[in-house]
């Protein structure tokens, strides 16, 4: 199974909001017993729908046209990214599409630093950061939601 990653469009947005609420919620579950959860703006196609706007927003394809995940990326200063938020449907994880996402972002998209924000209790999604050279640097101060901030950097 080899995903693409294409822009996505306004026409994406519906689905790609199904997709991220799906999977968040799903996570969320797993971890917390809460039947749903997750970042602002991920169960909301107008967040959505900005964010295509604003930045750099990727569908993940399988079986050429079928959405599996999203990726969102904003540039917050000229050789910094962050990695706003990443997903791949539960059915489609453990299958290296989301190794295959990170590899295809840090390839196509240059910075000397990227960030990233994920909760304590997502221990698989530390160690995937890590995997790709991401360093915890502690929770992000004064947010409502306990939250550590990963960085990685290059020369």
């Amino acid at each position: 199974m080899k995903p693409h990653f294409i822009l996505a469009t306004p026409k994406d947005a519906a689905e790609l909001t199904r997709t991220c609420k799906y999977t968040f919620d799903d996570d969320t579950f797993k971890h917390t017993g809460k039947p749903e959860g997750g970042a602002p703006g991920y169960d909301d196609v107008n967040y959505q729908l900005r964010k295509m706007e604003e930045g750099i927003y990727l569908k993940i394809l399988l079986l050429g046209d079928k959405i599996v995940g999203g990726i969102i990326l904003e540039t917050l200063a000229p050789e910094t990214i962050k990695l706003v938020r990443i997903w791949v449907l539960p059915k489609y994880q453990n299958k290296r599409i989301g190794h295959a996402a990170m590899n295809y972002i840090h390839s196509n998209y240059s910075a000397k630093k990227w960030t990233l924000e994920t909760p304590p209790y997502a221990l698989r999604n530390h160690h995937f950061y890590e995997k790709f050279g991401y360093i915890n640097k502690g929770l992000l101060p004064d947010c409502p939601e306990p939250l550590y901030v990963y960085e990685r950097t290059s020369t």
